[in-house]
């Protein structure tokens, strides 16, 4: 009796033993699974993140080209500006020229016809 009792308990904690075994084996399953997931968000989070990154650094390109084309823009206005300037003070300056030549002739009429 004592031996199939020793036997009947053997058999209780090898069952035991392979529930407790499902149970572990389970829990690591779990476990794994949970940080494949955790993994899995860190990398999609990375991602994200690039990919904000690579905007933000496109968005700041393209406005120091637009500030560029500006600061260009405003250069060549003003070179223009400068250049007009200059042609209408030359201008005037070959109308005084001009003025004067035209009022020394007329002195020198006078002066011969007097």
């Amino acid at each position: 009796m004592k031996v199939e009792k020793t036997v009947a308990n053997q058999k209780l904690n090898v069952k035991a033993r392979a529930k407790a075994m499902a149970r572990l084996k389970a829990a690591k399953a779990k476990a794994a699974q949970r940080l494949r997931a955790q993994k899995e968000r860190l990398r999609a989070r990375k991602a994200l993140e690039l990919a904000r990154a690579k905007a933000a650094k496109e968005k700041e390109r393209l406005r120091k080209k637009k500030v560029k084309e500006a600061a260009r823009a405003k250069a060549a206005q003003e070179k223009d500006k400068a250049r007009k300037a200059l042609n209408a003070a030359r201008a005037k300056a070959a109308k005084e020229k001009e003025r004067a030549r035209l009022k020394t002739a007329k002195e020198r009429q006078r002066a011969r016809k007097a």
